[in-house]
C-alpha cells in the first residue's frame, strides 16, 4: 500500500462546526516521527511545500514538528495564522526545545501538545501552548474516566483548549461531551462530519518515491 496523506476534521463540541484539520501521514507515522529525524523532515517539508495550496484553506492546519522542522524554521513557510505547530515527547524532551519554542511564541505561532501526560516536562510546556490534545481510547471505565475528567479539568484552569483524540464511536464522543473537552477529533467525527464537507478529504500525493 503506499504512503498517502489525510486531512482529519477536529470538531467544537459544543457547535456543529469544524473548527479545523490535523494533517496526518498514514502508514508508518511512528517510525516517520522516531527513526530519523532528519529523514522525517526531508520528508514532511518536502510535501508540505509541495502541497500548501491544497492543505491551507480558511481553516487551522495542525501538523506535528520533528526538532529538525523547528530548527530549520519550516513553520515559517506558512501563514501562522492558519497553522498549530504541534509537539510530541521526542520534541520536549531535546534540550533545545524550549528556546526554539519561544522563539517561536514570541512571533505569534500558535502550539499545541499531542497525547498530553501528567508528568513535569509536559507541564514545563504549558506556558507556550494553547491546545492540549488527549487521547480518549480505553477511557470509559470509572477510574480511567474520572482521571480524563480532572485532567481536562485541571488544564481549563491553566486556560488551555482541550482536543480529545481517538474518538471512534458514539461512546467515545458521549464521554468527551461528559468530561467538559473543547473539541473532538478521530473516525467517529470525520465519518459523521463527512456529509456536511462532502467527504473527509485525502490530498493528492504518494511518498514512494520520497523514502
Amino acid at each position: 500500500m503506499d504512503k498517502y496523506v489525510t486531512r482529519q476534521p477536529i470538531k467544537a463540541l459544543k457547535e456543529d462546526r469544524i473548527i479545523g484539520y490535523e494533517v496526518l501521514f498514514q502508514k508508518d507515522y511512528d517510525s516517520l516521527y522516531s527513526s530519523s529525524d532528519v529523514a522525517a523532515a526531508d520528508t514532511i517539508a518536502g510535501f508540505l511545500m509541495q502541497n500548501t495550496e491544497s492543505i491551507f484553506h480558511d481553516k487551522l492546519t495542525f501538523v506535528t514538528f520533528t526538532p529538525s522542522l523547528l530548527f530549520r524554521n519550516t513553520p515559517k513557510i506558512f501563514d501562522k495564522d492558519k497553522m498549530v505547530i504541534q509537539i510530541e515527547d521526542h520534541v520536549m524532551i531535546h534540550p533545545l526545545s524550549p528556546t526554539i519554542i519561544r522563539k517561536y511564541r514570541a512571533e505569534g505561532y500558535v502550539f499545541a501538545i499531542n497525547d498530553f501526560q501528567f508528568s513535569p516536562k509536559y507541564f514545563s510546556m504549558l506556558d507556550y501552548v494553547t491546545y492540549i490534545k488527549i487521547d480518549i481510547r480505553n477511557k470509559q471505565d470509572g477510574k480511567e474516566r474520572s482521571s480524563l475528567k480532572n485532567l481536562i479539568n485541571t488544564m481549563k484552569g491553566f486556560d488551555k483548549k482541550c482536543i480529545v483524540t481517538g474518538v471512534s464511536s458514539m461512546a467515545d464522543y458521549e464521554l468527551a461531551i461528559e468530561v467538559g473537552a473543547d473539541y473532538a477529533e478521530g473516525s467517529y467525527v470525520a465519518e459523521a462530519m463527512a456529509g456536511k464537507v462532502n467527504r473527509m478529504e485525502f490530498l493528492e500525493g504518494n511518498f514512494s518515491s520520497w523514502w
